[in-house]
């Protein structure tokens, strides 16, 4: 799916929602007839990471199950190797270049050796382009931003731009942890508390919480992206297999979104929504490879070239789901 189908796909979701403000917006008939949208978007997973993909070395059993429910893209492609402008693209349906926002935020310093000078570019997602959930919200579902934003940071946040509710979004490209105490928009991490976790909680909750109106949730999750952290019981399991060059971390980390997908689902299930609700599992740029100067890997992934941060397929071909 490349991006100009992608940018596509987006203005549909939010067309059919505003054609559907033609009807009786507050009737219990205009809310059954109008689906539901769930975007689960991943930070820095690969495309090889996942059992639908090919990979043998790490668990994740909810997503093979729901890959065979889906439709299973396999030349799906980020609109950028880091993380901002692809997430920029998603909420806008345009190229960062028309976005002037080409750069993670806010973007890193001139390398004396750099042969290139660094452009500069916006930081933050310009006010004059309308986001998803600024059509979807006046066209009467309920919307939510839970997890990364990275989109800009006061006056700029999933608040200002027509989300309803934000949970964890800041200016921030990745949490200072993964377990708590940690205090976020919406949230505030007991000590131990695992923030995968946490995060999956907010988004079932507002899932469980209107089910006659129709609801757009972006669950933006942190992992996979630094610092490497997990569960010490799935980080265990790992060093104990053979996972080639694989980081046993990033493993259990990559376990912990297939366990969060997994109870969502479940959650969708249990409240009938299920057979109303278009469910969308993405990333935002392709696996890490090295972490900064450690020359031990983090990811691998083969056989595409190069990771995060590169043009090559390694860097943006992505896993994409559709139900």
């Amino acid at each position: 799916m490349n991006t100009l189908n992608r940018r596509s796909f987006l203005q549909a979701l939010a067309g059919g929602a505003l054609a559907a403000t033609r009807e009786e917006a507050h009737s219990a008939a205009a809310a059954s007839s109008r689906p539901n949208v769930l975007f689960v978007l991943m930070d820095d997973l690969g495309w090889h990471d996942l059992g639908p993909y090919g990979n043998d070395c790490i668990d994740t059993p909810n997503l093979d199950r729901f890959a065979q429910e889906s439709v299973r893209f396999t030349q799906a492609y980020a609109a950028c190797p880091v993380c901002s402008p692809t997430r920029a693209s998603i909420m806008t349906g345009k190229y960062p270049a028309r976005l002037h926002l080409t750069d993670w935020i806010p973007g890193r310093k001139q390398w004396p050796s750099a042969k290139l000078l660094m452009p500069k570019f916006n930081q933050y997602l310009p006010e004059a382009d309308k986001t998803i959930a600024e059509v979807m919200t006046p066209a009467g579902y309920r919307t939510a931003a839970i997890g990364k934003w990275h989109l800009g940071g006061d006056g700029h946040l999933p608040s200002h731009r027509g989300f309803q509710l934000n949970i964890a979004g800041t200016a921030a490209g990745q949490p200072p942890s993964y377990f708590g105490p940690l205090r976020l928009p919406g949230l505030d991490l007991a000590p131990g508390e695992f923030l995968t976790q946490r995060l999956t909680e907010e988004a079932i909750r507002f899932v469980r919480a209107d089910p006659l109106t129709p609801f757009f949730l972006y669950l933006a999750h942190f992992t996979v992206h630094l610092p490497l952290q997990a569960r010490e019981d799935a980080i265990a399991k790992y060093r104990k297999r053979k996972i080639g060059d694989l980081n046993p971390t990033y493993c259990a980390m990559v376990e912990s979104a297939d366990d969060s997908m997994g109870q969502i689902i479940k959650a969708l299930d249990d409240s009938r929504l299920a057979r109303n609700t278009i469910v969308i599992f993405f990333s935002d740029n392709g696996g890490l490879r090295y972490q900064g100067r450690d020359s031990k890997p983090v990811t691998n992934n083969s056989p595409l070239r190069a990771g995060k941060g590169h043009l090559f397929e390694g860097g943006i071909r992505e896993p994409l789901l559709i139900r």
